[in-house]
């Protein structure tokens, strides 16, 4: 059954002009995990999804001098979208942006989102970076972006957004942070999440078949 799903799959993406089809399987589910290797798909990368413990003290972020945080708000959305896709669209050939609508319903209109937990990152009214967390839940939180600006990599500015995180969802009683991040990812994120601390607990292996 499982084989005749993917020919089926397969089928449709043909009449309709793609050029290729994705999986995201984990060996844990083994139906599906021995269905893409049946099947013809190839490893293509890899989202590891990683937590950190929020125990001990957490330090003070050190940010970079000459720049402002300040939570989200309402008139902000339209330039944390442009930068957000400026970065994603920057090292993602696979990249889709949505329409601001879209992009305002998916990211904000549903009880995960508390904009008190949106960090924004200005330097001269210029937006620099951001992180974006959803709200706190059995006493677990969950980044859902963080991006800095390309000429802004490297001065500390990641390292300082997950600090100031890490301390707002500690004064909520959370106890661990959790994120994805793709393996292929060329900003360095996966490098400076373990540096952070975080420990990758499930990989997400995203499986290929050319058409």
């Amino acid at each position: 059954m499982g084989d005749a799903l993917f020919a089926h799959v397969e089928h449709q993406a043909r009449s309709r002009g793609f050029d290729h089809v994705s999986v995201t399987a984990v060996p844990e589910d083994e139906p599906l995990y021995g269905a893409v290797q049946r099947n013809g798909y190839a490893l293509e990368r890899e989202v590891l999804r990683m937590w950190r413990q929020l125990n001990g003290d957490l330090p003070e972020p050190a940010w970079p001098e000459g720049v402002t945080v300040a939570s989200y708000e309402d008139a902000d959305g339209e330039r944390v979208h442009a930068l957000l896709d400026e970065a994603y669209s920057g090292w993602d050939p696979d990249y889709v942006a949505r329409s601001h609508e879209g992009w305002l319903s998916f990211m904000t209109r549903h009880d995960d989102f508390d904009p008190a937990l949106w960090f924004l990152v200005e330097r001269d009214d210029e937006l620099l970076a951001c992180a974006l967390h959803w709200k706190e839940s059995q006493r677990r939180g969950w980044v859902k972006d963080i991006v800095v600006r390309e000429s802004e990599r490297g001065t500390g500015l990641g390292k300082a957004l997950l600090q100031h995180a890490f301390r707002a969802y500690a004064e909520r009683g959370v106890e661990r942070v959790g994120l994805k991040v793709d393996s292929t990812n060329s900003t360095g994120a996966p490098q400076l999440y373990e540096r952070m601390g975080f420990v990758t607990d499930q990989r997400l292996g995203i499986w290929q078949k050319r058409l």
